[in-house]
């Protein structure tokens, strides 16, 4: 009958242009959830009450909100080519990417608001509020069920405009979409994103309602133990239909009593009742409902321990699939708009946003550094930037962290194609371990005439590519060596 009214009232805005499904939405946001199949009454806090949608809703919100958002600023070459890029520290978006965006409000809590909005509604908004020279100093959300988005005028093209919906049932003034942040989950329209509960509030309505059966089968006792069932034409007086329910219930009622005997006279017998929960395949059903609203968010199933643990072997490639499957996706969103709305046209090509991964990524202490050391020997990372990036260390004092190695023997990048022994910081920690070695008081005994003391197999050294400075510095070290231990000997 309902649904008879509901397309009767649906056909006669159809000339307004309102469809049976726009109908629906304006019936969901009038009564706080339509009823579905099922005949629970589905909204996005009644959606909460759900385990699985709370948990999928959690998790994703509090990691979005847990990952640090930087503001980069890329640098540039002598060329004019982008080089690299630095954290923006200086900038006005760092503050509020990291620390508080309003009065009211951290940047943690915000993140996770609009996540949580984000994936309640299929929208989360959030007005701008700039100083005088155009920069972001807070973001201030709006709830998206009070919020109205339109166009200026009445063509298509016009631009956006917002309206808030005030508690004292008025309307705000409408805000022009450049002074508001708007994040859309996936839409079809291009100018809002749809609504995920009203999307699936069959799969939540069943799970609602399965819920809801069990929690009434065990607050009535709908399950009948047995019953006792008496010869045909039977009839107890009061007195003794009595004395055989006090039997049976001072004999077989609880849990002390299970697994008794039951002994009936005069032809009376037990009967088996019937499982409604098993019938009904109660547990099955919860966990069916329970996958789909896991798959609708693409959450891992062993996340939310719908399947059975993963072994400790597979636990980095699970959070590695989190992290690119599930998380990915809503955080290129939030970059992708962190642009679009409160970067101006003009710090474009030198500003932007990214979320760091880090945390999520580290894998077992083993694994980690075996990642690090190949990093460190093939030059791509300094002893500092390891420090930084993975320990949260300061750098080494005076600079001794800042070079980059390559695993040839541990030369500097840059010195491809020479030998260890001829590059110049190997040659450089010759002549100070030289220094160190020589006895207090007693001269450098190296020769200033560059071929004093050459002998025949300095061919073959060169041969080996070693230069005349480095052969002499070797074979003075060499000597004195032998010179030390030869006074030893003799004292």
């Amino acid at each position: 009958m309902f649904n008879l009214v509901r397309r009767a009232a649906a056909q006669q805005f159809s000339g307004a242009g309102l469809s049976l499904s726009d109908f629906d939405r304006v019936l969901d946001s009038m009564y706080s959830g339509f009823p579905v199949w099922s005949g629970a009454t589905v909204s996005q806090q009644a959606a909460l009450t759900i385990s699985t949608f709370w948990s999928c809703v959690a998790y994703i919100s509090d990691d979005i909100a847990t990952l640090p958002t930087l503001p980069y600023r890329r640098t540039f070459g002598k060329d004019g080519e982008p080089n690299g890029k630095k954290i923006a520290y200086d900038h006005y978006l760092y503050p509020l990417l990291m620390q508080q965006v309003n009065p009211e409000l951290s940047s943690w809590r915000f993140f996770q608001l609009m996540q949580c909005w984000l994936m309640i509604w299929g929208n989360a908004v959030a007005e701008i509020v700039e100083n005088g020279r155009g920069q972001v100093m807070q973001l201030w959300p709006w709830r998206w069920d009070r919020v109205k988005v339109t166009r200026v005028g009445e063509q298509e093209s016009g631009p956006l405009q917002y309206q808030y919906h005030l508690r004292n049932g008025q309307w705000t003034q409408p805000v022009p979409a450049y002074r508001m942040l708007h994040l859309r989950g996936m839409g079809i329209d291009g100018v809002t994103g749809m609504d995920p509960v009203d999307l699936q509030k069959q799969t939540l309505g069943l799970n609602l309602g399965i819920t809801e059966h069990g929690a009434r089968y065990y607050k009535h006792g709908a399950k009948m133990g047995g019953i006792v069932q008496g010869p045909a034409g039977t009839k107890l007086n009061d007195k003794a239909f009595e004395r055989l329910q006090k039997t049976i219930h001072d004999q077989h009622e609880g849990s002390t009593q299970a697994w008794r005997m039951l002994i009936l006279e005069d032809g009376f017998t037990w009967k088996e009742a019937a499982d409604n929960m098993i019938n009904a395949a109660f547990i099955p059903s919860l966990t069916m409902t329970a996958q789909d609203i896991a798959r609708f968010y693409k959450m891992p199933l062993t996340k939310l321990g719908l399947s059975p643990t993963a072994p400790a072997s597979a636990a980095e490639e699970l959070s590695l699939e989190y992290v690119l499957f599930t998380l990915s996706p809503w955080t290129a969103n939030w970059q992708n708009q962190i642009h679009c709305d409160l970067l101006s046209s003009r710090e474009n090509a030198t500003i932007y946003t990214a979320f760091n991964y880090k945390n999520l990524l580290i894998g077992n202490h083993k694994d980690m550094a075996t990642f690090i050391s190949s990093l460190q020997d093939r030059g791509d990372l300094s002893a500092d930037e390891v420090r930084e990036m993975f320990l949260d260390l300061n750098a080494q004092p005076d600079g001794i962290g800042a070079d980059y190695w390559k695993a040839v023997n541990m030369s500097p990048v840059g010195d491809e194609g020479k030998t260890s022994l001829t590059s110049p910081a190997n040659v450089q920690q010759v002549q100070k371990v030289k220094k160190k070695q020589l006895p207090q008081g007693e001269p450098d005994d190296q020769p200033d005439d560059k071929d004093k003391g050459k002998t025949n197999g300095h061919a073959s050294l060169h041969g080996m590519g070693l230069s005349d400075n480095l052969i002499m510095a070797l074979t003075d070290f060499v000597i004195q060596q032998v010179g030390a231990q030869a006074r030893e000997r003799l004292n």
